[in-house]
């Protein structure tokens, strides 16, 4: 038997266990982005703009481009009486001071020709298409749990 007593055995402070250190984190994959990864929001910038391109070819509409731009003097430029125009009325009962401005730079790049007012818009539909795919593709990996680098045109985003 030993000598000492239970009592004198629970008295005597031991170091506590360290704990395992955890394993080491691997670092991110740093490698650079393959180049073909880029082509799926180029693609989709080149079939909105082979889709749209024939409305290059066309007049402005009957439909309220006469209203809208044909019969109307005041969205012609950007200076402070047209600005503020853009920025009060309700033509048409609709308040939109941006599409407004769009004209209006329209109007100071390309006068009164409609194939002008349509590039803009293709233009701007190819890039309404590619931020449109970038922000599902954000959506889609944050809800899936994906990668950063799982799927082609993972850019920067």
């Amino acid at each position: 038997m030993s000598p000492r007593s239970p009592a004198s055995k629970r008295s005597r402070s031991r170091a506590p266990a360290v704990a395992p250190s955890p394993p080491p984190v691997p670092i991110a994959d740093v490698s650079p982005t393959p180049w073909w990864w880029g082509l799926a929001p180029l693609a989709v910038a080149l079939v909105t703009l082979a889709v749209f391109w024939p409305a290059l070819g066309h007049q402005f509409l009957d439909w309220d481009d006469t209203m809208n731009l044909v019969d109307n003097p005041a969205f012609r430029g950007l200076g402070g009486s047209h600005l503020r125009w853009m920025f009060t009325t309700t033509l048409a009962g609709h308040w939109i001071p941006l599409t407004w401005i769009s004209f209006g730079a329209d109007h100071l790049v390309w006068g009164m020709n409609p194939r002008g007012y349509h590039l803009t818009n293709v233009l701007l539909h190819a890039a309404a298409a590619v931020t449109f795919y970038f922000v599902a593709r954000r959506i889609l990996r944050a809800a899936t749990g994906a990668g950063e680098r799982s799927s082609p045109g993972s850019g920067s985003c």
